[in-house]
């Protein structure tokens, strides 16, 4: 509550091995703006929807990123923001969007500051101990 993401904890176990996992965000009909950030680890598409503005993303701890990149096809609805993961045990990302008009943001540079912040908060949170007398 309050906040423009959901947090994703993904465990598995495989006799196989696994190579990574893939998180993506669909690229609809390639009209928007894919960013990447490898780095801080965050991902976002902003593209038009009617008339207005919404940005979808991803954020995770780049320490479990293997690669990302937009897989682009001449076919709509089958390109996609791919973020490739370590294929570790457990997986914990952020999935979120925030839509123009909610006034929460009003441009594509306030969806990016969204995300560093979101990517903040996962890399720092908050931890409480309950200390019992």
């Amino acid at each position: 509550m309050g906040s423009n993401f959901s947090k994703f904890e993904i465990s598995t176990v495989s006799k196989k091995k696994i190579n990574n996992y893939a998180i993506g965000i669909a690229l609809h009909n390639n009209e928007g703006n894919v960013g990447i950030n490898k780095r801080e680890g965050w991902f976002r598409y902003w593209e038009t929807m009617d008339d207005s503005f919404v940005g979808e993303g991803i954020v995770i701890d780049p320490y479990l990123l293997k690669d990302a990149f937009a897989n682009i096809s001449k076919t709509n609805d089958q390109s996609n923001l791919l973020v490739l993961v370590k294929p570790v045990k457990k997986i914990t990302y952020y999935a979120g969007f925030a839509w123009q008009k909610s006034n929460q943001i009003h441009s594509l540079e306030d969806w990016d500051l969204l995300l560093k912040r979101q990517a903040l908060i996962a890399k720092n949170p908050i931890e409480i101990k309950i200390i019992k007398n």
